[in-house]
């Protein structure tokens, strides 16, 4: 599966309770109402990220950058843990140099670190 089929599925799986709930909402409510319960879904969805982006603003950079830092670091070495064919002391490598890979690492590597990778953000 390409990047962008496996950025698209996740996107649609993802988003698609959006449209379930404004398509449920809509059902549900009386045709002169829709209006209304459309504007209603539409505010309390941004109401809703407003809210998230001021937590997560509110958190000092430097904390959350560690704590993101880490989880990424963790999980990247989770999926790359699976690779049979790769060392510890390369996992770590890559790990540590995340916007460089090294020059050792052979095609099927360098496609299992770019889907790791992507997997982490998607």
């Amino acid at each position: 599966m390409g990047y962008w089929n496996d950025i698209s599925d996740k996107y649609i799986r993802l988003h698609a309770w959006l449209i379930v709930a404004l398509v449920a909402a809509q059902a549900t409510s009386p045709a002169k109402d829709r209006a209304v319960v459309t504007g209603a879904r539409n505010f309390f969805r941004t109401i809703g990220g407003a809210f998230g982006l001021a937590s997560l603003t509110s958190i000092p950079r430097s904390k959350l950058t560690v704590v993101c830092g880490a989880i990424m670091n963790n999980a990247l070495d989770s999926r790359l843990s699976s690779l049979t064919d790769m060392s510890p002391e390369l996992r770590q490598e890559i790990i540590r140099s995340s916007l460089d890979l090294p020059k050792n690492l052979t095609s099927i590597q360098i496609e299992t670190v770019t889907q790791a990778y992507v997997n982490l953000f998607v």
